[in-house]
């Protein structure tokens, strides 16, 4: 079992890398050999103990690093797959979890460790996922999306508060969005494309058949949104100081969902021509304020509930749909120009409350793990 970086407070973005601290050549606990089976997050991880290191934080926890964090967390997922099927043999467990790893080896920084980092970074669910269709079979065909991180793809979702910040959509400026799950503000450009990120999970137990498609649509938020009006290109508002028509939402394009086996994802890589904020700044009051709408289509797995006007009832309904609300900025380097975006506090309690906002940049450094 290999160690790999689960959290790193120099970019929150570095996520399964076996080293990414900043050169520092004295920590070696870290495994990468031809005898790995798997990967597990190993550094900054929460642990039990005494602050022999003076590293405890509450209630007696502090953050360490090594493959005594990583190992329990195998343990652990080994654990899960028996408590669904406690039948089954030490080497079933064994095989789902080596089958079901997700590949790390794309990652340029990872490029020096193949053939030394197993099959991949453990998945829970779709190893969890996997034992339950082998051991309770069924001809289920599903694939979904997430609304939040407590959507737990059911139809339908009554977790998720908001609707409007799926974790399976999300925006770079580059295009790195595979590598780094980092969600940007998409800056807009009269030459050079962003790029738009879905990810899709087969939360079926039939493996799918490769003939699905993902559609993905841009809209002017703040416009009283209906399906599908709003997405489809269909729609012009006439700016009342040029007399131009502006297009309020359109199809930014379609990809087809290859085949995945059960529980397992894909991230399918949308370029996206990011329409100019300064469009809108005559018909309305945000004019930097998008959305994006990513649907599933699918013969083998229609809508659960058919869709209506209102969009939030949609994909509260429908787990092949989901929202991601962001705000298009255009900068211009030694220009100062407009407000191109807010950030609302409030306080909807009786009681005062004291805020603190943090803002982080997102630049990548370009570092190379030590060899």
């Amino acid at each position: 079992m290999g160690e790999i970086n689960s959290y790193n407070p120099i970019h929150f973005s570095w996520k399964d890398v076996p080293y990414f601290r900043d050169n520092d050549a004295g920590i070696t606990s870290y495994s990468h050999n031809d005898k790995v089976d798997v990967s597990a997050p190993g550094q900054w991880i929460q642990q039990a103990g005494d602050d022999y290191n003076n590293d405890a934080t509450i209630d007696g926890y502090f953050l360490g690093s090594g493959s005594s964090g990583s190992s329990p967390i195998v343990a652990g997922l080994a654990a899960l797959i028996f408590s669904i099927a406690p039948n089954f043999t030490p080497d079933q467990v064994r095989d789902i979890i080596r089958d079901t790893a997700d590949d790390i080896y794309h990652i340029p920084q990872n490029q020096m460790y193949l053939g030394e980092l197993g099959t991949g970074r453990i998945n829970a669910y779709a190893a969890v996922k996997r034992a339950h269709c082998i051991a309770f079979p069924q001809s289920s065909y599903g694939l979904a999306m997430q609304n939040s991180k407590v959507d737990g793809f059911d139809e339908p979702d009554v977790d998720t508060d908001f609707l409007w910040n799926s974790k399976d959509i999300w925006i770079r400026n580059e295009q790195d969005g595979t590598i780094v799950k980092t969600h940007q503000n998409p800056e807009y450009s009269s030459s050079q494309p962003n790029y738009a990120y879905v990810r899709v999970t087969n939360n079926g137990c039939q493996t799918t058949s490769g003939n699905d498609t993902m559609r993905l649509y841009w809209a002017k938020a703040n416009t009283e949104l209906t399906w599908p009006l709003h997405w489809t290109g269909n729609l012009t508002v006439t700016n009342p100081i040029t007399n131009e028509e502006i297009l309020m939402g359109d199809e930014i394009g379609y990809l087809s969902i290859p085949v995945l086996e059960a529980g397992a994802s894909t991230i399918l890589e949308f370029a996206w021509n990011v329409p100019d904020p300064e469009n809108f700044a005559n018909i309305n009051p945000n004019p930097w304020h998008f959305c994006l709408l990513a649907r599933i289509e699918s013969s083998n797995d229609p809508m659960t509930f058919p869709e209506i006007a209102a969009i939030e009832k949609n994909i509260r309904k429908n787990n092949n749909i989901a929202w991601k609300n962001t705000a298009v900025i255009d900068i211009i380097p030694g220009i100062a120009g407009a407000i191109s975006g807010v950030v609302a506090i409030g306080n909807s309690g009786l009681n005062s409350k004291t805020s603190y906002l943090e803002f982080v940049t997102d630049t990548i450094a370009n570092v190379t793990p030590p060899v």
